[in-house]
């Protein structure tokens, strides 16, 4: 039998919701990589996102998939910027490490 909520108590947010949830099916870790990716596209900005895409997450280390190597060199200088925002931004935490691959942004996740 399901345990009602008392009218005393508040409301849970969805993402407290979701995370039982990614919890109980085992995909915490999809979810915390879904969850760095879609950050990188609110710490880059539109101008950076337009040109430089989130990819992959290994441990640490997020890997961003740009356009051109100009834009990688622009990135690499940038890095340290990029790391703190990504950190601010919601779901960004735990990312110590950013690499630059260049190649075709088409296939890359577009989170606009």
């Amino acid at each position: 039998m399901r345990k009602r909520r008392k009218a005393s108590e508040s409301p849970q947010q969805g993402e407290v919701l979701l995370d039982g949830l990614f919890r109980r099916l085992g995909l915490q870790k999809q979810a915390h990589e879904w969850r760095v990716l879609a950050a990188w596209h609110e710490a880059a900005g539109a101008k950076l996102a337009a040109h430089a895409r989130a990819e992959r997450l290994v441990g640490n280390t997020l890997y961003v998939r740009v356009a051109t190597a100009a834009w990688a060199n622009e990135l690499g200088y940038l890095k340290q910027q990029l790391l703190e925002k990504l950190c601010e931004a919601l779901g960004g935490q735990g990312v110590k490490e950013l690499r630059f691959t260049v190649g075709p942004l088409k296939d890359a996740p577009d989170w606009e």
